[in-house]
């Protein structure tokens, strides 16, 4: 499902007759998923897709540095875990990494033995430091695999346009959160005050995302 993150460049066509691999969100643009039509999504689904472009844009227009990372579970790991451990793995990036207050969006579904899939976001007391928030693949793996015992994640850049937030938004729901089963809840780390207030500047768009 998922790939690691020292992989670039185009994906291999798949074999005929078998399903294309997903692609990936990457800062240069090379994995971008493809322009599709406009899906015929549930009320559900929409106000899913709603609110992570919210936030996306939000950290965007705050200076705020966006990764892109999938935690799974497995047949031997605790499911009802997966969130309490994900916060562990959350002090942990703080004390070990230095990146304190790692905020995050999270789409939880129940593809195989149960998914997170986050959008963490840190903003550097440095304004002028644009790339310094990064996560190690191999450390979160590491890390990953001792506290909630899976082995499978994913960390990639997210770029600082608009059409990134639209375009990851977008994908996330139609790749992960098309039958009524799989989604099972979205959930968000606290804003010290909340989008579209004037309190932070910019204010996020209230129109419907493209």
């Amino acid at each position: 499902m998922e790939t690691d993150s020292s992989e670039s460049g185009p994906q291999a066509a798949p074999r005929s007759g078998a399903p294309a691999p997903a692609p990936f969100l990457d800062k240069e643009g090379r994995n971008l998923p493809e322009k599709t039509s406009r899906p015929s999504w549930t009320k559900k689904q929409w106000q899913t897709r709603r609110e992570v472009i919210d936030r996306v844009r939000f950290w965007q227009s705050e200076g705020y540095q966006c990764l892109w990372v999938t935690l799974t579970s497995s047949p031997s790991s605790p499911l009802k875990r997966l969130r309490a451990d994900f916060q562990v793995l959350r002090k942990r990036i703080d004390r070990q990494l230095g990146f304190p207050g790692v905020e995050y969006v999270c789409v939880d579904t129940r593809e195989g033995h149960g998914v997170l899939h986050m959008i963490w976001a840190w903003r550097d007391p440095n304004p002028a430091k644009r790339a310094s928030f990064y996560i190690p693949f191999d450390w979160l793996q590491a890390q990953w695999k001792r506290i909630h015992g899976a082995f499978h994640v994913n960390v990639k850049r997210i770029g600082e346009a608009d059409r990134d937030a639209r375009r990851l938004s977008r994908y996330i729901v139609a790749q992960y959160c098309g039958g009524q089963n799989a989604l099972v809840r979205l959930s968000q780390s606290r804003l010290p005050y909340p989008p579209g207030s004037d309190a932070g500047g910019s204010a996020t768009s209230p129109e419907r995302p493209p």
